[in-house]
């Protein structure tokens, strides 16, 4: 009876272990927005972020996870998404679960759904 428990321990524990680089990366992506500042160079913001990546359940996250680019005047913009929150097995990946850095002509001018509804005002 023990050896079936702790066998089953054991495979549970293996079993849960797949996803800790996914974890870890959104952890890392959490961390590492404590480090940005607003008029940080589109490079250094890259760098800042870094881009390590992940696979999910057989998929690869890319990170950052997705990028829109945008003109507005004389301004260009680029929204650049982030994974920070955790996606639900079996999903798919929803843009609610990543924080937006919002660049405007190369320069981070802000992070977070207030920064990307700044655009349209």
């Amino acid at each position: 009876m023990k050896n079936i428990i702790l066998l089953t321990l054991l495979l549970i524990s293996v079993g849960c272990g797949n996803g800790g680089g996914y974890k870890a990366m959104l952890l890392q992506n959490r961390a590492n927005l404590l480090n940005l500042k607003v008029g940080m160079t589109k490079e250094q913001v890259l760098k800042t972020m870094d881009r390590n990546q992940d696979a999910n359940r057989n998929n690869k996250i890319t990170n950052p996870q997705k990028s829109d680019m945008m003109t507005k005047g004389d301004d260009n913009y680029e929204i650049i998404y982030f994974m920070t929150k955790r996606n639900p097995p079996f999903t798919p990946i929803a843009y609610y679960q990543a924080t937006p850095l919002v660049l405007k002509n190369d320069k981070l001018s802000g992070w977070g759904k207030q920064a990307v509804k700044s655009i349209g005002k």
